[in-house]
């Protein structure tokens, strides 16, 4: 693989998954001139991408590769009925026409079937979606069993993207031809995390975990039906402008982060304990943390700490949850865990309840309509959705660059 297409994946690619935060100064939250300059430089190498590799998809591999074995989900367990992504032909181990793969001897049953059941119980159109895209499912023991494999493994051998050094949890990778036209995507779910300060804790929660790759995969469904295949709709200008557009913004169309220092028609400014509340970060949160992450509970009941007093909101969640909630490639983390909470029940313990509470609290309505409305048409949300709720109106072109 040469530099060029190195470079094109860099840019474009490496911030997937509960993975890999891209540090960007805090002014991102009000500015995307540096994201709309990137946006161009990954369109453009994209299709230079497409023409160094000239991607011809072929089945998934099953076997062992660099060490670790991957066996189809069928195969172990033929019980379990053949809905996808469990959808092999037949229970030989050597079938590879499905789309889940179990990747270690020591996994459990229960931890692999509540990968697929979470997958089968995304409503149906975001479904047939990740399933006509033949987005594709492993359970892996770590993350170096991910590296090891997909580096490996056609076609997934031909990208960068799906190997990663910084994933803790979990890995979704999307690799594609704007030549031919194909693509491949692939989540990887981790039965032990990998923290940033070297520990190796259990995935605190599998299913969770789950629904947030599919995010990811979701995202970049879409984004392999468009006509440059480099947008999604995470990525677009649309996106960030309903999530962050400050200065575009107005008490009757506005963007999130306005509204989160602003307040918009019919809705005050609200307070930080109404955004935040006593929500806790937890370990993985605390891992993926900010460059200033304090780490603590933004209020105690209705009562506001003092570490965050006469900060403003936005302020507050570059701080507490850069990750989710910091602008700029933040975005992607932000819709894929939109998608997990607007698809089915994270469970317990919640690994990300921070922001989830954040999500919940109705503190980013014209982010999360974006999102469910994509979830339930596979299109963005139209004018009249986005007036109604007083939301930022991007263009329609730019749902799409």
């Amino acid at each position: 693989m040469n530099l060029f297409t190195s470079l094109a994946q860099t840019l474009c690619f490496n911030r997937i998954g509960i993975s890999e935060p891209s540090r960007v100064d805090g002014s991102n939250l009000r500015n995307t001139t540096l994201k709309k300059t990137l946006k161009a430089t990954c369109v453009a190498l994209g299709v230079a991408i497409g023409a160094v590799l000239g991607l011809n998809i072929s089945a998934a591999h099953a076997g062992t590769v660099n060490g670790v074995t991957c066996n189809p989900y069928r195969y172990l367990y033929p019980s379990d009925g053949t809905a996808y992504p469990n959808d092999f032909a037949t229970a030989s181990q050597t079938d590879v026409s499905g789309h889940l793969y179990v990747c270690s001897s020591t996994l459990t049953h229960t931890n692999a079937q509540t990968i697929l059941t979470r997958v089968q119980t995304i409503p149906s159109g975001a479904l047939a979606l990740l399933k006509s895209r033949s987005v594709y499912y492993f359970y892996f023991a770590n993350r170096m069993d991910n590296n090891n494999y997909l580096k490996g493994a056609a076609p997934f051998s031909g990208f960068s993207q799906f190997q990663t050094n910084t994933a803790r949890c979990g890995k979704t990778g999307y690799g594609y031809s704007t030549i031919t036209k194909s693509s491949v995507i692939a989540s990887s779910i981790f039965d032990k995390c990998s923290f940033s300060v070297g520990t190796t804790p259990p995935n605190p929660n599998i299913g969770g975990v789950t629904l947030h790759e599919s995010g990811h995969a979701f995202d970049f469904s879409i984004a392999s039906i468009s006509p440059n295949m480099a947008v999604s709709p995470s990525t677009s200008y649309a996106f960030s402008d309903v999530v962050g557009n400050v200065s575009g913004s107005t008490q009757t169309a506005a963007s999130d982060f306005y509204y989160l220092d602003s307040g918009k028609k019919n809705h005050p400014l609200p307070s930080a304990c109404q955004v935040f509340d006593s929500a806790a970060q937890s370990a993985l949160e605390l891992d993926l943390g900010g460059p200033n992450d304090l780490g603590e509970t933004v209020c105690n009941g209705n009562t506001e700490n003092p570490d965050f007093t006469g900060m403003e909101n936005t302020s507050i969640a570059y701080k507490e949850s850069f990750y989710f909630l910091g602008g700029g490639s933040s975005n992607s983390e932000l819709f894929a865990q939109l998608f997990a909470k607007g698809v089915g029940t994270i469970g317990s313990p919640d690994p990300t309840p921070f922001v989830d509470s954040v999500i919940q609290n109705g503190s980013l309505p014209c982010s999360r309509l974006t999102v469910n409305q994509y979830i339930s048409t596979q299109t963005p949300p139209t004018t009249a959705q986005l007036q109604a709720a007083y939301c930022f109106i991007p263009t329609a072109a730019d749902w799409d660059r």
